[in-house]
């Protein structure tokens, strides 16, 4: 599909890059930080602008990229506010502002054009008012979108954030070498104290702040906007260069470094400081800056050495907090020197806080020592965690959970999460929840969890990344009815322990669907691992080389193991799975010792009649077991097999693809056969079936599963394929 031709040239729109697969040569880069924030306009007085949280109000965009004639998989999020069915569009609110360079006039949200007629428009989100930078995200449409661009062809990647804040009432200078009357009226004779400087602000003031080291431990008690990062001789805010004059504020080891008190407005920001040596005791809270109610914007910060009870570096609580691209922890501190640390938060922790609060585009870097508690603290909140990068922690990742409350909702996305000690992301007891588009990489820490969430009845988990998870499973739910979708997760797991790429327990309805397993490895199941499971929904995912060390009635399935659940497994490709030991080549598995049970699949019940499992339109090649190379039912098992393709590759009389052990039954119905599948180029990863496949048009229709691993709409022509992908001939 093209993009729409012929688009005014007068409309806004922007695109959000933050998931992105482009078919041709020009893709969009992932945003490089979320203070890229810029919309794009084709009419001359409508100019691409820049917003950034701070120092700038406005700059012309930069960093734009085209996006591909042939059409581009784009995630759009925010509200939709209004659809036109004529033109086969929608607008929605996510925030963006375009502003005139002629005169006051702003236009917010975004236009988008889809190409494909045939495709569904979203409904209107009419309930919860969008104000930028304060509502969560509501809203996610994926898809292969048409999208209006300047006259350049150049969309900008973006993300949501807060606009900056209006021109403050007044300016108070703190610098500490001044020699003037230390009024603050000016660098002349600014204020050469922040404890003085705070004492003349009034409500609504900005505090400029110069270069240099401030000792104490300062109390901020109105709505001021406080700001380090200058020279001494700036006019303009926009001139200052925090990186280049340091700011530092030192707690010198005597208690917390910043306190926030009483109310405050969204004026009320702390932003380009080196925020260091503070100590939060209990219950106070964190050692470097601890708000205690109200508005608040946290930004262009460093912090470093802070120790705190209830957060290491900062505290939020009762209120809409934002924490925008601050650094915590130094680079290269193996030693963890510099590290931030507490309880409930080793850097972040975030208590009670409102719709609209924000932790985004920070950077954490070898924080966390102690107490193994998440970098990243949530109590009770509505908050998102988006785009944040966190390495090299002797810690957690993110962690959300309720208390007293009624737990934590929100939005965990696109952050990256690489050699944690601990779980990456770990939520209990949130009503509603996403986490989609994050990079985990736990580095093979044997303590580690990719996605921990036990008892979150609106759940999704949809396009992460999550590899090397070892000893723990890449995705852990229980208790709830989760989304799994669109994720890839490889080289996870433990001979030791289940279902190391999805462990599930307890749990009703999940729908797993257009997953990407390879190399995962448990002591059963090694993709995926059902227990005390109802209704089960397996569609559509590609399983490669897992692995279980299976050994016995209740181990087994080198890529599905299924125990006491019922389960509905469709249209999957399971390649070359094992049960037992090998040694994965290039070539595929060598020194094989096989045990027992289901190569690709073991269905088994300790009670009778408490699960029974579905398998239907599925492609087994290649996988091996001891006993049932492709599916075993064992104990009480229950399954049943129709319009499937099995090829045995190398099946002796003693070895069969379907096992029913005695007392289990593993019924074979219609629709099977037993023919070599004929994948485009299995070498390279690619799964499709060619167009001489025998399995192509070979599936049955089934109404709950319409389209592909690809999104691609079943039926394809001629009939229904066999196995993840419907083939196109006008792909071959």
């Amino acid at each position: 599909m093209s993009l729409v031709p012929g688009l005014d040239s007068t409309a806004e729109c922007h695109v959000d890059a933050r998931s992105v697969k482009c078919t041709a040569n020009n893709p969009i880069p992932k945003p490089l930080g979320l203070n890229q924030r810029a919309t794009a306009g084709g009419d001359s007085d409508y100019q691409q602008m820049l917003y950034r949280v701070a120092p700038d109000t406005g700059r012309d965009a930069v960093n734009g990229a085209g996006l591909s004639a042939m059409g581009t998989r784009i995630s759009l999020w925010g509200r939709v506010t209004s659809v036109d069915s004529g033109s086969h569009s929608f607008w929605m609110d996510d925030g963006s502002i375009l502003k005139s360079t002629v005169g006051n006039d702003e236009r917010t949200g975004i236009r988008v054009i889809y190409d494909d007629t045939t495709a569904t428009l979203p409904t209107v989100n009419a309930y919860v008012p969008f104000t930028p930078g304060v509502n969560p995200t509501i809203y996610n449409a994926t898809g292969v979108l048409g999208a209006e661009m300047d006259d350049n062809d150049c969309p900008v990647p973006v993300l949501r954030v807060p606009k900056p804040p209006s021109v403050p009432t007044g300016i108070v200078y703190v610098m500490w070498n001044a020699t003037g009357n230390n009024s603050g009226t000016s660098w002349t004779n600014a204020a050469t104290t922040l404890e003085h400087g705070l004492e003349v602000a009034d409500a609504g003031d900005e505090i400029w702040v110069a270069d240099g080291t401030y000792t104490g431990n300062f109390t901020i008690d109105q709505s001021i906007a406080l700001y380090g990062g200058f020279a001494g001789d700036e006019e303009n805010r926009e001139e200052r260069d925090w990186a280049m004059n340091e700011t530092i504020l030192d707690g010198e080891d005597t208690g917390i470094v910043i306190t926030v008190t009483g109310t405050n407005s969204p004026t009320t920001r702390i932003d380009g400081f080196t925020v260091q040596n503070g100590v939060g005791e209990e219950p106070e809270g964190a050692g470097g800056i601890t708000c205690l109610s109200g508005e608040i914007m946290i930004a262009n910060n460093k912090f470093l050495s802070n120790t705190g009870y209830l957060g290491g570096a900062v505290r939020c609580e009762n209120g809409v907090a934002v924490v925008f691209s601050n650094t915590f922890g130094a680079p290269d501190d193996a030693e963890h020197l510099y590290s931030n640390n507490g309880r409930r938060g080793h850097s972040i922790s975030f208590w009670w806080c409102e719709a609209g609060s924000l932790i985004a585009g920070n950077t954490f870097q070898y924080e966390g020592w102690d107490y193994g508690w998440p970098l990243i603290f949530a109590m009770d909140s509505m908050v998102d965690v988006v785009g944040n990068s966190m390495t090299d922690s002797f810690s957690g990742g993110i962690g959300f959970y309720k208390d007293t409350g009624s737990g934590c909702s929100g939005v965990i996305a696109n952050n990256l999460i690489r050699n944690c000690i601990w779980d990456a992301v770990w939520c209990q007891t949130c009503p509603s929840l996403e986490i989609g588009g994050n990079v985990i990489d736990c580095d093979n820490s044997v303590y580690a969890l990719g996605i921990y969430c036990d008892d979150c009845p609106e759940l999704t988990i949809r396009d992460n990344t999550i590899h090397n998870v070892y000893g723990s499973p890449g995705i852990y739910v229980s208790n709830g009815s989760p989304i799994i979708t669109g994720n890839t997760l490889a080289d996870n797991g433990s001979p030791a322990r289940p279902g190391n790429a999805i462990d599930c327990l307890y749990c009703a309805g999940p729908q797993i669907e257009a997953n990407i397993f390879e190399r995962n490895v448990g002591a059963w199941g090694g993709a995926i691992s059902l227990q005390d499971v109802t209704d089960a929904a397996i569609k559509n995912n590609l399983f490669v080389h897992n692995r279980a060390s299976g050994g016995g009635y209740f181990h087994g399935g080198g890529a599905i193991y299924s125990r006491d659940s019922s389960a509905t497994i469709a249209n999957n490709t399971f390649v070359e799975n094992l049960v037992g030991e090998g040694t994965l080549t290039e070539s595929g598995w060598t020194n094989v010792t096989l045990a027992a049970y289901g190569g690709a699949v073991h269905v088994t019940n300790i009670n009778a009649s408490t699960g029974r499992v579905t398998l239907v339109n599925n492609i087994f090649s290649g996988n091996q077991a001891l006993q049932g190379n492709s599916v075993a039912s064992t104990w009480y098992g229950l399954a049943d097999v129709n319009y499937c393709g099995a090829w045995p590759d190398d099946d002796p009389p003693d070895r069969v693809n379907y096992l029913a052990e005695a007392g289990s039954e593993c019924t074979l119905g219609s629709g099977l056969l037993y023919l070599e599948p004929l994948f485009s180029d299995a070498a390279t990863g690619n799964y499709w079936l060619q167009l001489s496949s025998p399995l192509r048009s070979q599936g049955t229709y089934l109404s709950y599963n319409t389209v592909d691993i690809t999104g691609k709409p079943r039926p394809g022509a001629g009939g229904v394929d066999m196995g993840a992908y419907e083939s196109d001939p006008n792909n071959y």
